[in-house]
C-alpha cells in the first residue's frame, strides 16, 4: 500500500486504504469482509456506504492471488478475468477507463 499512497500524491483524492504501523480493528475487518466478498453487490454497496466513488481493479494483482490460492475465511479470490466479467455485468457499477490491465470503476 506504500506505493499506492506515494502516487496518490499526484491526485489528492481521499483513498480507503492507506499504509501505517497500526491498523485499527474496524480497518481490519473492512479489508477482510470486502476481500472475501468482493466483487459481490453487497460488498460494492458497503464501499459505497462510506463513501468510495470509484473502484480501481488490477487484473494481474487478482490472477496472482488467485494463482497462489490466497484465501480470506477459507474462500480462494477469483482470478481476474472473473472479477472483471462480474464487474462488467453489475448495473451498478460502469467501467469508465481501462490502463493495460487495470480498469477503473465508478459506482453508481
Amino acid at each position: 500500500e506504500i506505493m499506492k499512497q506515494y502516487y496518490s500524491t499526484i491526485h489528492f483524492r481521499k483513498m480507503v486504504n492507506g499504509y501505517s504501523g497500526f491498523s485499527p480493528p474496524p480497518w481490519q475487518e473492512l479489508v477482510r469482509y470486502e476481500m472475501a466478498n468482493f466483487p459481490s453487490l453487497i460488498a460494492i454497496s458497503r464501499l459505497k456506504m462510506i463513501g468510495v466513488d470509484y473502484i480501481i481493479v488490477d487484473k494481474n494483482k487478482y490472477d496472482t492471488l488467485n494463482k497462489d490460492n490466497f484465501k480470506i475465511n477459507n474462500q480462494s479470490i477469483l482470478d481476474g478475468e472473473r472479477v472483471i466479467a462480474k464487474l462488467n455485468n453489475y448495473n451498478k457499477v460502469n467501467l469508465i477507463k481501462k490502463f493495460d490491465n487495470t480498469y477503473v470503476y465508478k459506482i453508481k
